[in-house]
């Protein structure tokens, strides 16, 4: 199970707070009805993950797999995201913070992801509730909150670009 909330900054976080280097991904996502089938890598190693549709708690299913059978999955009509993850770990929750490169150019993401989830349903419900609870932190800079905005989905980003901000001219 996954759970995570989601926000798109405003600005590039202040200078200072991505310590260490950064994780470079680039991920494809390949054709399916609902939810979504993705392949990642890092440059070293590569995963295949299926997620269901939803917004703070969906399925995910992830499996490594050989660069050939990524490199054979991927096809140059697939639609990619390129960028830069830092991962801060905060009070049992993870932070991380995506800076988009490619045709994404200027777009940081962060996601907030509880460090264990459990199984049993009411484990679930719990870590959503806490999940839920948690301000976004003023020192990454203003964001707005977009996990329940499809627009924000990782597979819609690589399809369709930057959506403009709700409100903007």
């Amino acid at each position: 199970m996954e759970l995570e909330r989601k926000w798109r900054l405003l600005n590039i976080p202040p200078t200072g707070l991505l310590r260490g280097e950064p994780q470079r991904l680039t991920q494809a996502y390949l054709p399916i009805d609902a939810g979504e089938h993705r392949i990642r890598t890092d440059g070293t190693t590569y995963w295949e993950t299926w997620k269901s549709d939803g917004t703070i708690a969906r399925t995910e299913t992830e499996q490594t797999i050989s660069a050939q059978e990524y490199s054979d999955l991927l096809t140059p009509d697939l639609p990619i995201v390129t960028k830069d993850r830092y991962t801060f770990l905060d009070g049992g929750f993870t932070w991380l913070i995506d800076i988009c490169s490619g045709a994404l150019e200027g777009l940081v993401l962060v996601e907030l992801e509880p460090a264990e989830t459990g199984t049993a349903a009411e484990d679930v419900e719990r870590v959503a509730a806490e999940l839920n609870a948690i301000l976004f932190p003023t020192w990454l800079g203003q964001g707005i909150e977009v996990t329940a905005d499809a627009r924000y989905k990782t597979k819609n980003l690589a399809r369709y670009g930057i959506p403009p901000l709700k409100g903007a001219a």
